[in-house]
């Protein structure tokens, strides 16, 4: 195996007849290697009262490097999350993208979710590939839930006055942004779900962004008035 060293045949020279070892016989062809490889190495004799030829194969075999994966690896969720967005420890690491059913999956593949995913295989492949093996790992990877914000609720509505008409809160909050297209918004009063506001009053209103499978929940509160209507009294007379 590959150490950095160099590395060669151990071999023997002997006297077919007698069996007797030599040990200072002229010889040419040994031939020392340091990188990993099959080599073959021809060991002659070059002696004044002795022939003999002999080729040997010299294999050196690839070494196992040292690598850093992270059995499983943590990511937060976002648009556009695709399996090559996937954190590895390095450049040297790259995703197999093996699916979860042993099916290739490409790495432009989004990911659905949140959630665990397991059986992807990512693989190191070292900058010396003459002398140390690729390495292939199974890995998990968790992607979390990303944070849901609420921006623009105290600036999206501006106070009402009682017409008697039942007044949307969907419309009230229409210049409302929530993190994350298409999320589903109810909105609470007293501990009660509202969609409608119509009697003049004061209103805490909690906003309740639902959780996805992408995002976490959020609430907010936020303050709705609604003013009396000015009624005129007029003096119709006096009723004797």
């Amino acid at each position: 195996i590959y150490d950095g060293n160099e590395h060669g045949i151990d071999y023997v020279i002997w006297n077919a007849d007698t069996k007797e070892i030599f040990e200072n016989l002229v010889i040419s062809g040994d031939v020392k290697y340091t990188n990993a490889g099959k080599y073959t190495v021809t060991i002659e004799i070059l002696d004044d009262n002795y022939r003999g030829k002999q080729e040997f194969d010299l294999v050196i075999e690839k070494a196992i490097p040292e690598t850093n994966f992270e059995n499983v690896v943590y990511v937060v969720w976002e648009s556009g999350l695709t399996l090559s967005k996937i954190p590895l420890p390095g450049d040297n690491y790259t995703w197999n993208n093996v699916g979860e059913n042993g099916e290739i999956s490409p790495a432009y593949e989004a990911i659905r979710g949140a959630g665990t995913y397991t059986n992807y295989k990512a693989t190191f492949t070292p900058d010396d590939i003459i002398n140390y093996q690729t390495v292939t790992k199974e890995l998990t990877f968790v992607v979390t839930h990303a944070s849901t914000s609420i921006t623009g609720l105290e600036s999206s509505y501006s106070q009402w006055t009682f017409d008697d008409t039942e007044k949307s809160l969907a419309t009230l909050f229409k210049n409302m942004s929530v993190t994350g297209s298409g999320r589903e918004v109810k909105y609470y009063y007293d501990g009660k779900e509202v969609t409608h506001l119509k009697d003049a009053g004061t209103y805490l209103i909690t906003v309740v962004v639902i959780g996805t499978e992408q995002y976490t929940p959020t609430t907010a509160t936020t303050t709705v008035t609604i003013n009396k209507a000015n009624a005129t009294v007029s003096n119709v007379g006096i009723d004797n």
